[in-house]
């Protein structure tokens, strides 16, 4: 059980580092201007993961031009009977971008699709246009980000919706099974 207590404990760090860059953000959204050491919002007695991983988005935020405009936003298509919340919501460089934080120490194509899909959801929803999405994993070891862009959205969508009919298909043969 030793790789499963390790994987929970990198889970809890995520979502700890995840939780105190949401409430970053909040503040900054809410009060119209940044706070200024983003370590206030950590306990002290915090696991050094934590501080890494919130000071690499600090970093983000400080090295390029982001306005964030929204957190945790809830986005769905009713049509196709899919939500999710989207991280961030951003201006970066005055264009609108999606953001999916990650703390995981691999990020793969599955979470393109993941982002891909809020990016419909919320253009659906809203009908504005977003300029990209991206990928920003963060570092639990020291103060530094690692940008993905995702060069197509609409394919990658397009994964998204058949990973979804094949889902669909295994869920009826299972209970067509059952019956």
């Amino acid at each position: 059980f030793a790789g499963t207590r390790e994987r929970d404990k990198a889970g809890d760090i995520g979502t700890a580092v995840h939780n105190v860059v949401e409430n970053y953000l909040k503040l900054w959204i809410t009060n119209g201007e940044r706070v200024l050491d983003i370590r206030v919002l950590i306990p002290q007695e915090a696991d050094y993961r934590i501080f890494a991983g919130a000071r690499s988005a600090e970093k983000l935020f400080n090295e390029n031009s982001i306005v964030p405009v929204a957190t945790e936003l809830l986005v769905g298509d009713d049509k196709l009977g899919i939500a999710g919340t989207l991280d961030f919501l951003a201006l970066w460089d005055d264009k609108l971008v999606i953001g999916d934080w990650k703390t995981s120490n691999a990020v793969g194509d599955d979470y393109a699709i993941q982002v891909s899909a809020y990016q419909h959801c919320f253009e659906y929803m809203t009908g504005l246009k977003t300029k990209g999405c991206l990928l920003v994993q963060l570092s639990k070891s020291y103060d530094q980000c690692d940008l993905y862009h995702i060069p197509n959205t609409r394919s990658a969508f397009r994964r998204y919706k058949d990973i979804a009919n094949v889902y669909d298909c295994i869920r009826a043969s299972v209970a067509d099974v059952g019956t």
